[in-house]
C-alpha cells in the first residue's frame, strides 16, 4: 500500500523501477531513453510477427503455398532478383516463412533454392 508521500510513477507499478541500475544506482536519461527505444523496437517486431503470422494463416487457408526456408543473408539481393523474375504469382515472406499464390511458383522456388 503506498503512503501519500510516495510518488506514483506507471514505470515502478508495472515494471519495477526501471530507471535504477543493477546496482541500485540512478540510471542516466540516455540510459532510460536507449531501454525505451530498444522495448519499442522489440515491440514493433513482435506486432510485425503477428500480424504477418494471421496473414499467413490467412492466405493458407485460400490455398497459397507455404515453405519454410531460411536463406542466408548473402543471398537476400539474388533471391529477391530470381523471384521477381520468374514468379507469375504474388508471393510474401517474413523470416522463414515463404508463401505463394501458386504452387508452381513454391516448386521452383523450391528447387532452385533450397
Amino acid at each position: 500500500m503506498r503512503s501519500g508521500k510516495e510518488k506514483y510513477t506507471i514505470e515502478s507499478d508495472w515494471l519495477g523501477s526501471f530507471r535504477k541500475g543493477p546496482l541500485g544506482e540512478n540510471m542516466t536519461a540516455s540510459e532510460v531513453n536507449y531501454i525505451q527505444q530498444a522495448v519499442e523496437r522489440a515491440s514493433k517486431r513482435l506486432q510485425e510477427d503477428i500480424d504477418f503470422s494471421v496473414m499467413a494463416d490467412f492466405y493458407k487457408s485460400n490455398g497459397w503455398t507455404e515453405i519454410k526456408f531460411n536463406p542466408h543473408v548473402s543471398n537476400e539481393h539474388a533471391i529477391r532478383a530470381w523471384l521477381d523474375q520468374h514468379c507469375k504469382y504474388h508471393r510474401t515472406s517474413r523470416n522463414d516463412r515463404w508463401l505463394f499464390e501458386n504452387r508452381d511458383d513454391a516448386v521452383n522456388f523450391t528447387l532452385r533454392w533450397m
